[in-house]
């Protein structure tokens, strides 16, 4: 069967599937498809993706760096093999059948208007379905580590160059000394959720209050974090709209930065601002509202190649589902398609930065929370685990990043240490040992992983010991412990 045949008999068994589900307006039905079709695409080719594939797609489609000269030959890309596998003409074709879908769902209304802007309702109730581009493929640095430094600090980190992943404050000085040169991908913080009054999170204090952007409570109060930050008016489309122009204006003027983290991806907002917002009084008003406005910042961001990455939580007083990880992974899955990476804050810890055990207990559940790392992965999202802890606990070190290497696909996900302001640096968890090459093991209690440098195990019983067998060296691990072993 030739390369275009087999291409066109997948996508035919691909709608098949996803049109079967049901009787829905041809609208929806072409949105849904789109969707699929952006998750399918995530999905195809090795992880990390080369970083050839997309030079070489701008060239066949004559975009990007080769505008106006779509298959010219002096302008092939040098490191596209000069037989393309056959993963990339499938992935080439999903990524254009995504974009024409999302182009036929939302035209442009208007001369002037971005072809990649999408509607957004001003309730929460509803919002229209979108798509976007794919995530920009991962740049240099060690895969799997990231760092992250707000303030300024991440002049304290010796060698950024070292981190797949680089976060840090969008309006700090090291944003365009560090962020924007380091190796990695470098991303600066935003902030959706809420409005500063000295500083911008995206909108400034002085557009949100003249707009009506700020949420009140039903008693006609502002509503405010505990350091004082004011509740934003996350569903309305103008809001929306407004941040996003902002925030593309603040990259355009950067380069060099490859896209953003946006902080407090909130499910709920009781938690963070004392009460429910007269907009939108209940969970699944409020969390309709936040899914809007990541749809559409992420759909306008993409558009122009950016990265976005959500602090997804879902915390809930009285939510029994949060303790092992529950509502958080429903949550992620509403967020998962408008987002590149997902992170997991105070990942592998409980809120008391007690490492996380098996356990029933709320500090403990280590395996329900584990189960996001698959959940992101699935998505075609990268996992971003935060850890913070002291900077001379190497055992919490080590447990983290074993943590996530039992679960990491060895693409752009990433594991983040913080401790204070300082360099994180330490072997204890920085330590390349290559990618996976199989999937984990259970050893007892405990679990044990394969890489192509090395092998990690963990112990993660609150209670037992465990011994492993490595190349023939027996290794005891404590309760909650771990060990990452580089080849020699």
């Amino acid at each position: 069967m030739g390369k275009q045949a087999s291409v066109v008999l997948t996508v035919m068994l691909f709608f098949a599937g996803v049109s079967s589900a049901g009787i829905v307006s041809r609208s929806q039905r072409s949105a849904s498809n789109a969707a699929a079709a952006v998750q399918h695409e995530k999905r195809l080719g090795p992880k990390p993706t080369p970083r050839w594939y997309w030079r070489w797609v701008e060239w066949r489609l004559g975009e990007g760096y080769a505008q106006g000269h779509p298959l010219a030959r002096h302008l092939r890309p040098a490191r596209a093999p000069h037989r393309v596998p056959s993963w990339a003409w499938e992935r080439l074709h999903y990524y254009l059948l995504a974009r024409n879908l999302t182009r036929k769902n939302h035209p442009p209304q208007h001369p002037g208007t971005s072809p990649a802007t999408t509607t957004t309702t001003t309730t929460a109730t509803t919002t229209t379905s979108t798509t976007t581009t794919p995530a920009p493929p991962p740049k240099g640095g060690t895969p799997g580590n990231g760092v992250l430094e707000y303030g300024g600090h991440l002049t304290n980190v010796a060698n950024s160059d070292l981190y797949s992943m680089v976060i840090g404050s969008a309006w700090s000085a090291d944003a365009t000394s560090v962020v924007a040169k380091t190796a990695g991908r470098g991303l600066v913080y935003f902030n959706g959720a809420v409005v500063q009054t000295t500083w911008s999170t995206g909108v400034t204090y002085t557009a949100a209050a003249a707009n009506g952007w700020l949420l009140q409570n039903s008693s006609g109060s502002y509503m405010t974090s505990p350091y004082g930050a004011y509740a934003a008016d996350i569903g309305s489309a103008a809001y929306q709209k407004a941040w996003t122009t902002n925030v593309l204006n603040y990259l355009a003027a950067r380069p060099g930065i490859d896209g953003i983290f946006i902080d407090t991806v909130i499910m709920d907002p009781k938690a963070s601002f004392g009460s429910y917002p007269a907009a939108y009084p209940s969970t699944a008003a409020y969390s309709a509202a936040m899914v809007s406005f990541v749809q559409a910042v992420y759909t306008a961001l993409h558009a122009k190649g950016y990265y976005v990455e959500l602090n997804g939580g879902a915390y809930k007083s009285g939510d029994s589902t949060y303790s092992d990880g529950t509502s958080t992974v429903a949550w992620w899955k509403r967020l998962g398609p408008y987002a590149d990476g997902l992170m997991d804050e105070n990942y592998a810890e409980a809120s008391t930065h007690a490492l996380r055990a098996a356990g029933t207990a709320w500090y403990q559940q280590w395996d329900g929370w584990q189960r996001l790392i698959d959940v992101a992965q699935s998505m075609g999202d990268d996992f971003v685990g935060l850890e913070y802890n002291s900077g001379t606990d190497t055992n919490a070190m080590t447990y983290g990043k074993a943590s996530f290497l039992l679960e990491w696909n060895g693409g752009g996900s990433a594991f983040i240490y913080k401790n204070g302001s300082t360099d994180p640096t330490n072997g204890a968890w920085t330590t390349d040992i290559g990618s996976p090459t199989a999937p984990k093991v259970q050893v007892g209690v405990g679990w044990k992983r394969g890489f192509t440098g090395g092998t990690v195990i963990l112990n993660p019983s609150p209670s037992v010991s465990q011994t492993f067998t490595v190349d023939g060296t027996t290794y005891t691990l404590a309760p909650t412990t771990a060990r990452i072993l580089a080849n020699s």
